[in-house]
This record gives structure tokens, sequence and C-alpha cells, in this order.
């Protein structure tokens, strides 16, 4: 038997300034990570994982951001807990509790600490083809240490099922999966790449929803969701993208699954405040990643315009982004990061100057 622990710390600042007459939110809070794995025998692992958050200062709706629950200057939860039962080489059993990361079901770390999921999953390769499925039926946000049910708009309980499949083709990387979650929501991935020879990228990424009646506000609605990239390196530090997405259909894109699940859009659309995904909503990007002559220093910059009709009018949708991120020389397991955003609509309520600090230091 054999164990490992890490320690991880979280410095998290947010400040998101409403140019529109809204309150703003100030919040600065301290993280701690605790992740355990025990190799309990050849085929079994076990894994725990330990959340802690603390206030530091705020202002403002400071508890509606994702890093605080309401009431309280802190909480502390069990995070991850779960079993990885290897019947054969490259075919695991998960089982338990544990922060997701596939396409449909994911859980985004970006606040203090991510939410989690309970789920059951069965991943293996065949052929080169990785292939899983999985199955959940609990769900905790970011702040909150319960794992509570999935509910429709009737008050029943219900579990989401998923399927997929990754590969590689000849260089083409592609990745497809489905869920279902019984009357409330259907849905549908795609993401295909491919790399040329002279570092030219073109991605695409598809999604399909058809919403059940027991969907809390798009019942027997549905909606698509397309988005196009390419990236072309301008020289060998410097990376120009360009990116397309468009919704269709009856109504928005609603990528979550309801509940407590905090799933988010994994498009090159889909940026720091806005998702870009209104019915009917156009919106094209352009963005550049910057790789300094300072090592562990990189920057990136995005634009995004976006087109969409509320009340017969049309609307313009615009959100700016700058990036910086750097791995600090010198001091193994410290990360720095600079988020800024930018964004105006024209139907109000979300015209805003956002800016998040993270230092994140591992042990």
């Amino acid at each position: 038997m054999t164990a490992e622990a890490d320690l991880s710390l979280r410095t998290f600042y947010f400040d998101r300034d409403f140019k529109d007459g809204n309150t703003d939110r100030t919040s600065l809070t301290q993280a701690l990570r605790i992740d355990t794995r025990v190799n309990a025998t050849d085929m079994i692992t076990l894994g725990a994982s330990a959340f802690a958050n603390m206030k530091l200062d705020g202002s403002g709706d400071d508890q509606s951001i994702g890093a605080l629950t309401s009431g309280s200057n802190g909480y502390a939860k069990l995070g991850q807990l779960y079993a990885d039962v290897a019947f054969s080489e490259g075919t695991t059993l998960r089982l338990g509790r544990w922060v997701t990361s596939k396409a449909l079901l994911n859980d985004n770390d970006n606040r203090a600490t991510p939410p989690s999921t309970q789920a059951i999953k069965l991943e293996g390769t065949v052929g080169g083809v990785t292939l899983f499925g999985m199955y959940s039926d609990r769900a905790s946000s970011k702040t909150d240490s319960d794992f509570d049910k999935y509910e429709d708009v009737n008050g029943d309980s219900y579990g989401i099922y998923l399927l997929g499949a990754s590969g590689s083709i000849n260089g083409l990387n592609w990745v497809g999966e489905y869920g279902d979650a019984d009357d409330v929501s259907e849905q549908f991935y795609l993401n295909a790449s491919y790399t040329f020879d002279n570092g030219v990228l073109l991605d695409f990424y598809q999604y399909v929803a058809d919403y059940g009646n027991a969907h809390t506000s798009k019942a027997n609605l549905d909606s698509r969701l397309t988005n196009l990239v390419v990236q072309f390196p301008i020289t060998d530090a410097v990376k120009l993208a360009l990116a397309y997405q468009t919704v269709g259909g009856d109504t928005g894109y609603d990528f979550g699954w309801g509940g407590k699940n905090d799933s988010y859009l994994m498009t090159w659309n889909a940026i720091q405040y806005s998702d870009f995904n209104r019915q009917d909503e156009d919106s094209y990007q352009i963005r550049v990643d910057y790789k300094t002559p300072i090592a562990g220093l990189n920057l990136m910059a995005r634009h995004v315009e976006g087109e969409f009709t509320a009340g017969g009018v049309d609307q313009e949708h615009r959100e700016t982004n700058i990036d910086a991120q750097y791995a600090v020389s010198g001091i193994e397991g410290l990360n720095l990061r600079a988020r800024y955003a930018r964004v105006r609509v024209e139907t109000g309520g979300e015209d805003i100057n956002e800016l998040r600090l993270i230092a994140d230091y591992s042990f």
C-alpha cells in the first residue's frame, strides 16, 4: 500500500464593477485544497479531497459570485471521495464524488474552489479509441458541502446518462458525447481539430440540445450551437486566432443539466463572462496569444462582437478580455494570473468591468 498527498493554496480576488447602477461586488478569499490518493491494492485506488475557503475582505453583494456562501465568511467541504478500480490495462471504473471533466458534464474551477459531481464512470480504450459511460444523480456547487439530487420543474429527481468516445485519425483529433437527463434535456457534442504541418489549427465544435417537458425554462424547445476556429502561428511566440459562433433553433443554448450542476461551455467564444449563447446570436472573435521572452510569462488578448435580436430590435453584445499568466521562475509551484473583462450589452444589466487576480501555490 502506498499513499500520497498534495496541498495547494489559492488566493482569489474578484471585482465586478457594474456600469448600469447594479451593486458592485468585490471579494478577497483564501482557499485551501488537500488531495490524497491511496493505492490500496494493485487494482483499487482511493482518493479524497478537502476544500476550504475563508473570506479576507469583501463589499457589496460579495456572496453571490460563487466564492462564498450566503450569510457566511467561509466554508469547508469534502469535495472528492472516490474509488478507482482497474480491471485491465486502460479500463477503469470510478465511483464516488469528484471534479468531472467531460465535455457535457464538467466542473468549472473558475473561483476559489471547484464544484463536484456524484457519479459512476466506466472508461477504457479499444483499438486506439477511448470509450466511456457515466451516470450522475447528484451535484455540489462550488460553495456547498451537500450533494443534492437533480430535480426537474415538477420536483421529481432525475439522473444524467452520458456516453462518449474520443480518438485520433491521421492527425485529426475528435471527441463525441451524448447525454440524456430523462424528460429534462438531451444533448449531443462533437469536436474535431486538426493541426497542419505549418502550425495552422482548425477547430470545430457542435452542440445540439432537445429540452424535454420537465425543463425549468425551455420545455419542448430545441437549440444548436456551432463554433469554428482557425489559429495561425505568426511567429514562434505569437498566435492569431479567428473564431465564429452561431446559435440556432427555438431558444438560446442552455448547456447545464439543472440542479447544482455547474458545467461550462467548451467553445472558444465562451470567454471570461459571456458565452454568446443567446437565441440566434452570431459572434465573431479575434484573439492574440503571446509567449513573452520572460520565462513562464504568457499573455492573451481577445475581443468578441455578438449580434442578437431582443424584442424585435437588433442588439450588440461585446466583450474584451486581457489575460496574463506567470509561472514564477525560481519558486516551484507558484502561478499568478490576472484576468480582465469589459462587457457591454445593449439590453442593459450586463455592462460591467471585471478583474480577477489569482495566486495558486502547490506543494
